[in-house]
C-alpha cells in the first residue's frame, strides 16, 4: 500500500481579516498529492484576532477557464452532483437566480437538489415558489456555471463544457 505523502507548504502570508479587519490573518498554502484525486491546493485561513478559520480545497493542475451547462429535464437531475468552485458563478436563468463568490467563498459540492434549497434560504419571497416547484421536479430549467479557474464540476454525462480560453 503507497502511503502519501504530507501536504508540502509552498506560501506563507499575514493578510488584513475581512472578518474583524485585524492585520492578522494568516495565509498558507500547500499543495498535496491524493493519490488518484491528483494534487491539490489547500488554502488555510485564520485570524488571530477573531478566531474566523477557512479551508479551500481545490485541483492543483492548471486548468482552462469554463462555463458549464446542465438541462434539468426530469426529476432524476436534481440528484446530479455539482462541485462549484470559490471563484464559481451559479446562475439559472429561468429562475431568476445568480450565486456570485465573493471574498470568503470556498469550494461546494452538493446536488442539483441541494443547491435549490440553499437558494429557498436566501431568496426573496417571490422568488421561493418557482424555487420549490424546480426542486420538486416540476420545472424544466438549465444549470450554468462560469468557473475562471475551470475546477468545477457537474457529474452527468449531459453536461456542456465551453471553454473559455
Amino acid at each position: 500500500m503507497r502511503r502519501m505523502s504530507e501536504p508540502e507548504l509552498i506560501s506563507e502570508s499575514k493578510e488584513k481579516c475581512f472578518v474583524c479587519g485585524a492585520e492578522e490573518m494568516e495565509v498558507r498554502n500547500y499543495v498535496h498529492d491524493a493519490g488518484l484525486a491528483g494534487k491539490l491546493l489547500i488554502s488555510v485561513w485564520q485570524c488571530g484576532g477573531c478566531g474566523y478559520r477557512s479551508v479551500d480545497v481545490k485541483p492543483w493542475e492548471g486548468k482552462l477557464p469554463v462555463t458549464l451547462e446542465f438541462k434539468v429535464e426530469d426529476p432524476d437531475d436534481l440528484n446530479v452532483l455539482v462541485y462549484r468552485s470559490a471563484l464559481g458563478t451559479l446562475s439559472i436563468p429561468e429562475l431568476g437566480l445568480e450565486i456570485t463568490p465573493g471574498s470568503s467563498s470556498h469550494g461546494n459540492i452538493t446536488t442539483v437538489e441541494g443547491i435549490l434549497e440553499e437558494v429557498l434560504e436566501i431568496f426573496p419571497e417571490e422568488q421561493v415558489e418557482a424555487i420549490r416547484e424546480a426542486k420538486e421536479g416540476k420545472v424544466k430549467f438549465t444549470l450554468l456555471i462560469r468557473d475562471p479557474s475551470g475546477s468545477s464540476f457537474i457529474k452527468s454525462d449531459r453536461v456542456k463544457a465551453i471553454s473559455q480560453a
